[in-house]
């Protein structure tokens, strides 16, 4: 614990030098202490530089964690202080996001205040071989390869005592997390209407628009996943009224319990938006219970940020297992799913460019030379937050969009759109049906359509995301691993995707909302025309 005053600290530097040790990205280090810097300079304003401080800068397990402690009476930086308002809001949207990107909490105990700024996640070198899913995998088939070697009795035990009990707790720990995770975090996503809504009035326009273009990816995905995977003739289709009926009945909830015991993620999502709607219609007369569900929300994602250890274990024995029984063949046709994907990828960000170039009436070269660098960023780093501080900028000087907007778009759109998780949650069920010889229904589709739409939005995470929607068609868990570590191998491609069609949407929603200037995109042409023709 080291001492300080407001007007004279380390704190900065200290934080900085953990941060770096940890290596977390450098635009959310600029971040980080950015806003260590807004709360002491409001606690100075509000106490004088020479009030005494105690701090401590602490490594966790995949982001930093600095606390500040003063002795005085209770003055919440949420609440007070010139930065107060956006501190509030931004931490309202981290919320949303599992705390994507820098979060601030606090709490006040004992007559002392004590802060809490945590980092964002320390994001993955952009070498393939680098990234932990992939040295897992890659663990697990040479195990898998030497475990085959062994004699059969040892083999198995090793197989059915070990390694799949593991898997399979491991397995329920991230199933039985993500339900009370997805819960509050879709319970905050509403109440952000409120406070949204009375500062830009597009609350409601944005998680509309979210989820319209989420069921939009989706259902491209289903088309090329069909075309990929054409498991039609297997055993008929199913287009009985009666069942379609019963799916969607079934995603009402019966109880308030029954929910969270049986795992059923489409009715926590129904139960969800319901809380939501009527936490916004009863306003301050349940500030208590809003209150309760923010610090629920924020235990859970703690406890989620724990849970982020046991990721790799999934598709180490996954794919170990499915070598070490003499199911490599299994592994390797993953080519397929890694195809497809780059194919969906590839046609979705094709349809969205023609139509944003053509319904704003902007230059494809004039839009790529303004986005490229972040693009790139993204892609060489595999990694939106890597870019976050680029992502602001490019949006205020080259694409002329209102700050005010940005603000709210940008870290909402990186916690809830993400179109490439739509489409992996989409086609990985289609690899695994082709595999097992499952039927494909209109039962199975409607399942698939609804589960990737809520997942991409809810954002759990690619393991925890494959585990809900496998569990939820009945398919063995023992796939999971494998397509977790297939999407790594496309992440890097699949991240640069996923932010030009944020980027593209932003422009879009800011175009029709009037929150864009386009003559930046003119002034572009103009400059470019006056270089061709000097004269």
């Amino acid at each position: 614990m080291e001492t300080a005053t407001l007007g004279k600290n380390n704190i900065i530097e200290d934080c900085k030098a953990v941060l770096v040790k940890k290596k977390i990205s450098e635009d959310n280090v600029e971040i980080f202490n950015l806003t260590v810097k807004e709360v002491l300079d409001d606690y100075s304003d509000l106490l004088g530089p020479d009030q005494e401080i105690r701090y401590k800068v602490r490594k966790r397990i995949d982001r930093v964690e600095c606390n500040i402690y003063i002795q005085a009476d209770k003055m919440d930086p949420l609440e007070e202080g010139q930065h107060a308002e956006e501190r509030a809001r931004q931490k309202t949207i981290g919320n949303v996001q599992f705390n994507r990107d820098t979060s601030l909490s606090f709490r006040y105990t004992k007559g002392c205040n004590i802060v809490t700024i945590r980092s964002a996640r320390r994001t993955g070198s952009g070498n393939i071989l680098k990234q932990p899913m992939v040295q897992a995998a890659l663990g697990g088939l040479i195990l898998g390869l030497l475990c085959q070697q062994l004699p059969a009795g040892t083999n198995q035990f090793i197989i059915n005592e070990i390694s799949t009990p593991i898997l399979s707790i491991s397995l329920s720990i991230i199933s039985g997390i993500m339900g009370p995770v997805m819960f509050v975090s879709i319970v905050k996503a509403v109440g952000l209407l409120d406070s949204i809504d009375d500062l830009t009035g597009l609350g409601s326009t944005i998680l509309i628009r979210f989820l319209i273009t989420a069921v939009l990816v989706a259902v491209a995905s289903i088309v090329i996943g069909i075309c990929f995977f054409p498991l039609f003739g297997k055993g008929g289709v199913d287009v009985s009224p009666a069942v379609m009926i019963e799916l969607l009945l079934d995603i009402i909830p019966t109880s308030l319990v029954t929910p969270f015991v049986e795992n059923n993620y489409p009715q926590l999502v129904v139960l969800a938006l319901g809380m939501g709607a009527v936490l916004l219609t009863l306003g301050d007369r349940v500030n208590g219970l809003v209150d309760l569900i923010e610090q629920l929300a924020e235990w859970l994602i703690g406890f989620m940020n724990t849970i982020l250890i046991i990721m790799p274990v999934v598709p180490f024995l996954s794919i170990f297992n499915l070598v070490a029984k003499g199911q490599i063949s299994t592994f390797l046709k993953g080519w397929k799913f890694i195809v497809a994907s780059y194919v969906c990828m590839a046609i979705c960000i094709a349809i969205k460019l023609i139509k944003v170039c053509l319904k704003c009436k902007i230059s494809f070269p004039i839009l790529w030379k303004k986005t490229k660098p972040v693009i790139v960023k993204v892609f060489s780093t595999a990694s939106s937050a890597s870019a976050l501080k680029m992502t602001y900028e490019m949006s205020r000087e080259e694409l002329g969009i209102d700050p005010a907007f940005s603000s709210l778009w940008i870290p909402l759109s990186n916690g809830m759109l993400d179109a490439s998780s739509t489409m992996f949650f989409v086609l990985a069920p289609f690899f695994v049906a082709e595999l097992t010889g499952m039927h494909i229904s209109v039962a199975f589709l409607f399942i698939v359509l609804l589960l990737a739409v809520e997942l991409s939005m809810a954002n759990p995470g690619l393991t925890a995301g494959y585990t809900i929607i496998f569990q939820a068609l009945s398919m063995s868990a023992e796939h999971v691993g494998m397509f977790s570590a297939f999407s790594v191998v496309i992440r890097n491609f699949s991240a640069a995707i996923c932010m030009a069609y944020r980027i593209l949407e932003h422009i879009e929603v800011a175009w029709k909302t009037g929150h864009i200037d386009m003559s930046c995109f003119d002034k572009e042409a103009d400059s470019q025309e006056n270089q061709a023709n000097p004269d």
